[in-house]
């Protein structure tokens, strides 16, 4: 059985050198680390392959992989294009409905359908303070008073049921584990806070947070609610106890 142009071809095909030239796969032993055979190799040589024939064997399986990496470029940025076009309606939906200043819960971390404990303990019952945009990416966000950076839309909740009244901008129910956080959002808009201790059965023992400097300073003990005005004060909404 004779073996084709083309048979010998695809049995003796070809790589790159790192500087420069092409080898031979077939005709390279495998343990070859310091040797090649040259492509085109003698076999292909002796059936009529060309150098010219080499080159243009070359450039076209050059061709097909330029012409795959901008397909596959192509797709990437027709998804791309789709994730913020779907991003900005969604964005453009909250914001026709939803003016700066509607009162939601936003959940930064984790919905409360996939960690109850997470949700409840880093939630954020707020209003919004600036009207949705949309990331490089195409993620839709907000951001709320009380956190620092842009919530994605999925994690916030419209509030029906909101505690805040009018001019009220920010409701949190002070827990031992919301403390630290909640301390360090007050750091980060220069509100001072320092932890508020109280004599418990003969023992020192912190029982909530003072916000703000004395004589206007407020203090919030652990399960009491600080509410925060648009003007920037606080004031304590204390929990009700049986």
């Amino acid at each position: 059985m004779s073996t084709t142009r083309d048979d010998l071809l695809k049995l003796h095909d070809w790589d790159e050198l790192i500087f420069g030239g092409f080898y031979c796969l077939h005709c390279t032993p495998e343990d070859a680390w310091d040797y090649s055979v040259a492509w085109p190799c003698q076999p292909l040589l002796d059936a009529g392959v060309t150098l010219d024939d080499a080159r243009e064997i070359i450039a076209q399986h050059r061709d097909e992989i330029e012409a795959k990496h901008q397909a596959r470029a192509a797709e990437i940025k027709a998804k791309k294009d789709e994730e913020k076009r779907k991003g900005q309606q969604a964005a453009d939906d909250f914001n026709s409905r939803y003016p700066i200043g509607t009162r939601v819960i936003a959940h930064p971390d984790v919905r409360p359908e996939f960690d109850a404990v997470e949700a409840t303990r880093t939630r954020v019952v707020s209003t919004t303070r600036t009207p949705a945009w949309i990331l490089g990416h195409g993620e839709p966000i907000v951001s709320v008073h009380g956190y620092a950076g842009g919530i994605t839309l999925d994690h916030v909740d419209i509030d029906h049921d909101s505690p805040l009244g009018d001019g009220e901008i920010l409701a949190h129910t002070l827990t031992v584990d919301s403390i630290s956080g909640f301390d360090n959002w007050l750091d980060r808009i220069d509100v001072f806070a320092k932890g508020y201790w109280e004599n418990v059965d003969g023992k020192l023992v912190n029982t909530g947070l003072r916000i703000g400097e004395k004589p206007g300073h407020v203090i919030a003990r652990f399960g009491d609610t600080i509410i925060r005005r648009a003007d920037g004060s606080f004031y304590v909404r204390t929990a009700v106890t049986s």
